[in-house]
């Protein structure tokens, strides 16, 4: 399967960057920055009618490029490329109770995935005096301001999602091998593996048509969202929530390449159900037209709750 993972920012510098270092030596350790982006104005099925922002975060141990973020610095514009990256880290957070009780936060740490994007390469485009002017600026350029194309492998059954606002969304995770190789990972790591969230008429496609093991081509967006999470306190008991930070593929289009389900097994899987019912009736010994299901009446099917 062709290898294919890329995505491009031209975005505000939400925040000046953040640069570890190594307190042995003082050398670089990493550097990490949030990029405020804007989705360019084409319709995903999610709603949304204003300009949106999303802040995907670019992390790099790469000792030449963090010599060019260094210098960053809020509200520059700039220009990344690089590989959306995934990687198992620690997600913090501190129980109310705990503190309410005897006064003393207390930190639980979870294992989780972190998403980010890992640049090859960085530019500054511009620099401005404040965070208007910069934002006017990236919105001029929104066709151009966040934009991924991956090819990947989908790792399960696609699930079917309807909000309590009637919008539709598909949710997947992906097998993406990498095209570059990172020099500062573990040269073990060869692939990615991130949420891909779908929309509409879209989103009822990829329920219908993809399957386990299913290979795709996505031309998207990232999109960075905050989450509300709920967390059993190890030292209490108490349950409580806190806020979490994560980063989905969404497409724009998706295009089956291999393993999906063609039209004859998808008209298949609908009769099947017809085919039920009418056994169930004959043995029954009651009579009556059962309408036949079509492909037409699938794309407002399927939907889990």
């Amino acid at each position: 399967m062709a290898r294919q993972n890329m995505a491009y920012l031209f975005g505000r510098v939400h925040k000046d960057p953040v640069i570890a270092y190594d307190n042995e030596t003082g050398e670089y350790k990493y550097a990490a920055c949030y990029i405020d982006v804007v989705r360019p104005p084409r319709d995903v099925g999610d709603d949304i009618k204003f300009i949106k922002h999303d802040k995907p975060m670019i992390m790099t141990k790469d000792k030449e490029i963090i010599d060019q973020i260094v210098n960053w610095k809020e509200n520059m514009v700039v220009l990344v490329k690089g590989p959306l990256t995934t990687a198992q880290g620690t997600k913090t957070s501190y129980c109310p109770f705990c503190e309410e009780k005897d006064g003393e936060k207390h930190k639980v740490v979870n294992k989780g995935n972190i998403v980010y994007v890992t640049p090859i390469h960085v530019e500054v485009v511009k620099e401005f005096d404040n965070k208007l002017e910069a934002t006017e600026y990236i919105v001029e350029n929104k066709e151009v301001s966040n934009q991924i194309l991956v090819v990947g492998t989908v790792l399960n059954d696609p699930k079917l999602i309807t909000t309590k606002k009637g919008i539709q969304f598909c949710q997947y995770r992906l097998a993406i091998n990498r095209k570059y190789t990172i020099r500062t990972d573990d040269p073990s790591v060869r692939t990615d593996w991130p949420i891909v969230k779908s929309y509409g008429e879209q989103a009822r496609d990829d329920k219908i048509y993809l399957k386990y093991q299913a290979d795709v081509l996505i031309d998207g967006f990232l999109q960075a969202r905050t989450v509300t999470r709920k967390q059993k306190c190890p030292y209490c008991g108490e349950i409580y929530e806190w806020k979490d930070h994560t980063m989905e593929l969404v497409p724009f289009a998706v295009e089956y390449l291999n393993g999906f389900k063609s039209k004859e097994e998808v008209e298949a899987e609908a009769q099947k159900p017809v085919e039920d019912i009418k056994q169930m009736l004959f043995t029954s010994g009651y009579k009556d037209e059962i309408n036949e299901t079509t492909e037409s009446d699938l794309k407002s099917d399927d939907i889990d709750s």
